[in-house]
């Protein structure tokens, strides 16, 4: 073969070699992963969740990181010209949006939030499964109300309503909480029976003349919601709560929704048809409805 065609050939080969060592870096740079964040919001007074990304060829890798600061991601707005924190909380879980905070989750963080008081006007407040087949013992609002009052020296007070509906059981467990009271604990938990009068008249309206509230207000958050306080309601009914967080505002200013309903609770508990759970009256409420 000619010297000529062969250093031709040689060169030729030399210079490909240089192109295939640097195609490897420019495939690499190309093909560099990418990532983004994204920034998942959870309430309930505190909770968030991070989830970390990255998109690479042949597919897409997801890692969730869990932060030991949550941060907080309400809604945050004036109301009443206050400034104020708002989420919603909803149940079923199995019905709740990704980020969503479920109700019952709201309501226990509420109660472990609160420094000086809660006070809870609810129509059923039962640590059962009520309508489980068969009914089960479910404790997780009741021990968060013993733990406040009686660990943390926060004041309790339950305005539960009374009808011919209501669970004969409830009364047993309201005393349960209610003999805390006494010594040698004396724990700061009180608790009344809410009666609605009626006339003969208006007793043949049927499910009618009882107090339907479903509310929470502590000493920093306000929360009205849909549900009866047993277990049946947060995992097989769909509900919704609103949770209102005025802290930075004056103390007891009357603009506040927190202020507002404590003086509601207030006004029902003082008044005439609050009455104490070992009452003549209240024995009315103990003829329940079998399926009811």
């Amino acid at each position: 073969m000619p010297r000529k065609t062969l250093e031709s050939r040689r060169r030729s080969k030399r210079l490909k070699d240089q192109v295939l060592e640097k195609e490897p870096e420019v495939e690499e740079e190309v093909s560099q992963p990418k990532e983004y964040l994204l920034l998942t919001p959870r309430n309930p007074i505190r909770g968030s969740a991070r989830g970390l990304r990255s998109s690479r060829a042949g597919g897409i890798e997801e890692e969730e990181e869990e932060k030991e600061e949550e941060e907080v991601h309400p809604l945050r707005l004036k109301l009443n010209g206050v400034d104020a924190e708002v989420y919603v909380s909803s149940a079923p879980p199995s019905l709740c949006a990704s980020g969503r905070t479920t109700d019952l989750d709201a309501i226990l963080s509420i109660i472990d939030d609160a420094q000086k008081f809660v006070f809870i006007s609810v129509m059923n407040l039962l640590p059962l499964c009520q309508y489980c087949n068969p009914p089960r013992f479910w404790p997780a609002i009741d021990d968060r109300l013993r733990e406040a009052a009686c660990q943390r020296d926060v004041s309790v007070r339950l305005l539960i309503s009374c009808w011919e509906h209501s669970d004969r059981s409830m009364f047993v467990y309201l005393k349960s909480l209610s003999v805390l009271s006494e010594e040698p604990l004396k724990c700061p938990i009180q608790v009344r029976i809410f009666k609605v009068p009626a006339t003969e008249k208006q007793k043949k309206i049927p499910f009618s003349r009882v107090n339907h509230n479903k509310y929470m207000v502590t000493d920093r958050i306000a929360y009205i919601g849909t549900s009866n306080w047993s277990e049946d309601y947060f995992i097989n009914t769909a509900g919704v709560g609103l949770i209102i967080n005025q802290t930075g505002a004056a103390t007891n200013s009357p603009g506040t929704a927190q202020s507002q309903l404590k003086a509601v609770f207030e006004r029902d508990w003082n008044s005439d048809h609050a009455l104490e759970l070992g009452s003549a009256d209240v024995k009315g409420c103990l003829h329940h409805r079998e399926g009811v």
